[in-house]
């Protein structure tokens, strides 16, 4: 598994343009670019760069990118 950094420049890479000033902090859902197609996007690169599938139900329990990425860790 990759560092949080690794994980956050992963997670901003789903976006068309790039949102400012993330940190592990993030509340991701308050990201103007987030939408369904972000969510998509997002359980697509957890399955290509992280090897695991994720229901949009499992995401909706992750408020911050650092907890959506320690969701992701306990599923590796």
């Amino acid at each position: 598994m990759s560092d949080i950094n690794t994980f956050r420049k992963n997670f901003v890479g789903i976006f068309p343009k790039e949102p400012a000033n993330l940190t592990n902090d993030t509340i991701f859902r308050s990201i103007p670019e987030w939408d369904s197609m972000a969510a998509l996007a997002l359980i697509a690169m957890l399955d290509d760069e992280y090897k695991i599938e994720v229901e949009i139900e499992e995401l909706k329990q992750a408020n911050t990118i650092n907890e959506l990425y320690s969701f992701v860790q306990s599923k590796s």
